[in-house]
């Protein structure tokens, strides 16, 4: 009988080890570190305000945004990008709100003719500038580059289309802007030295030649980080950055995936 009870007693243990094997392994599956879904790496954000963005993203509230100030556009754009987007969905949103959803809509389908549903020369404008990172991922044609109101950007357009750097000879009201064609035109950084933002240039040539290297050379840590996610589209080089902007990394990683931009 004492063997029986001691037989009994060791099946009993081994019964509750496994169980809390089981146990530990499905909460180490739930909390593993997943970017489509993980709200938890929100928490791990130094800055306050950037926890309010992460949080607002992964619940999905732009309600949430108006608590990070002058910030909330950027917020709110977060938000936008995480949304089961459609078209009913953005137009029954109001003011930045429906812009932002109507943004990340075209961005996320890549279709550039969903900015005609904003109405108004400006905002279709706004819509196209909203889509210029993210020319790499568009199917390219002369009709989209030629709605870009902003005359530099419409001919790097162009250029990107038929690498005839002649095209950059037409940029008449931004004449300094002009290096930023001739730069994605010829691949060559050299002129971005003459432009007006050598950053937005280098970022320009970087994605046009998917060249991580280039990214390197960008001095602005926000435009960094849209550079080497872009290219590598891996979450792992946020840590090149520290602070603030390993934090702004981890949510532009997310809202590039949530685009499916990466």
């Amino acid at each position: 009988m004492k063997n029986l009870l001691n037989s009994n007693q060791k099946i009993k243990y081994l019964l509750i080890v496994l169980l809390m094997f089981v146990i530990s392994l499905l909460v180490l599956t739930k909390y593993s570190f997943n970017p489509s879904n993980n709200i938890e790496v929100c928490d791990k954000m130094s800055s306050n305000e950037l926890k309010v963005m992460c949080y607002s993203m992964f619940l999905k509230q732009y309600k949430y945004c108006s608590l990070v100030g002058t910030s909330s556009s950027i917020c709110v754009d977060f938000v936008s990008s995480s949304l089961d987007l459609n078209e009913s969905l953005c137009m029954g949103l109001e003011d930045y709100q429906k812009s932002s959803c109507i943004f990340s809509l075209a961005i996320k389908n890549k279709d550039p003719n969903i900015c005609n549903l904003l109405g108004g020369n400006d905002t279709i404008s706004s819509c196209y500038f909203s889509l210029s990172p993210y020319l790499d991922e568009l199917p390219l044609n002369e009709e989209f580059c030629n709605k870009i109101s902003e005359e530099s950007l419409r001919f790097v357009c162009l250029t990107k289309l038929t690498r005839d750097a002649s095209l950059c000879e037409n940029i008449k009201q931004e004449p300094f802007e002009k290096a930023n064609c001739l730069a994605v035109a010829s691949k060559n950084i050299g002129y971005c030295q003459n432009a007006t933002n050598s950053d937005y240039c280098l970022l320009l040539v970087a994605l046009d030649n998917n060249d991580s290297a280039l990214c390197e050379k960008i001095s602005t840590e926000v435009s960094k980080v849209d550079c080497l996610l872009q290219i590598k589209k891996d979450i792992s080089y946020c840590d090149n950055f520290e602070g603030t902007w390993k934090d702004y990394c981890i949510l532009n990683f997310f809202k590039l995936k949530n685009l499916n931009i990466i």
